[in-house]
């Protein structure tokens, strides 16, 4: 396991999960899961999709629910890796929003196949964007916090800095899932849609809430 920093501040805490193997198995399983579905996707799905054996997949994986939280894994890491590397390249406060979600945006481009997933399993990506949903805030707000802190709403007690970020997290989920899959789209998207919600947060918890 590794822990990455931003001066004295913990942005991830990574899981090594090893091996190219274990990635391919689970890149497999993610493409299986999206093409057949969670009822029909089984583990036999998974070795043809991944190109492993069954000896090979039960060597990392003994049940049908340990991929599938594997899968859940793999992308909770690669979004948090593609964000705090993205920070290490462009520290600058007054880029912060914008490479913060520009790399979000690069995470969901780097799985094809959760495209083709939020149209099989919307139910099922919603119920598990939800497990990692309170972890998600408070690492976009350790994230965001330097950037943050002086904007205007939160300088004058409109919002707070978590309830700010509440919002351009679930707005930020809700634009990669439904926005048009071109990469340009999308990261336009969420840059319109987290400058909206900086300049004027006080309105849109006021609509979110009626």
């Amino acid at each position: 396991m590794y822990v990455t920093h931003i001066g004295d501040t913990v942005l991830s805490v990574t899981v090594n999960t090893g091996t190219q193997t274990w990635a391919r198995i689970v890149d497999g399983a993610l493409t299986s899961l999206a093409r057949r579905g969670q009822h029909k996707f089984s583990m036999t799905d998974v070795c043809a999709e991944s190109g492993v054996s069954r000896g090979t997949l039960y060597r990392y994986f003994a049940s049908r629910e340990e991929v599938l939280d594997a899968i859940e894994t793999r992308l909770d890491s690669s979004m948090r890796e593609h964000v705090t590397e993205a920070i290490a390249a462009d520290a600058a406060l007054e880029h912060r929003v914008e490479v913060v979600f520009t790399a979000m945006s690069a995470h969901w481009s780097d799985f094809p196949a959760l495209e083709l997933l939020v149209q099989t399993e919307p139910g099922m990506v919603l119920e598990r964007l939800g497990h990692h949903l309170d972890s998600t805030v408070d690492f976009f707000l350790d994230c965001l916090h330097p950037a943050l802190e002086k904007a205007s709403a939160v300088r004058d007690g409109s919002v707070t800095e978590r309830g700010l970020v509440e919002l351009m997290v679930h707005s930020a989920v809700s634009v990669c899932l439904l926005a048009p899959a071109s990469d340009t789209s999308r990261s336009a998207l969420l840059q319109d849609t987290m400058a909206g919600i900086i300049s004027d947060a006080p309105t849109v918890r006021r609509t979110l809430a009626s």
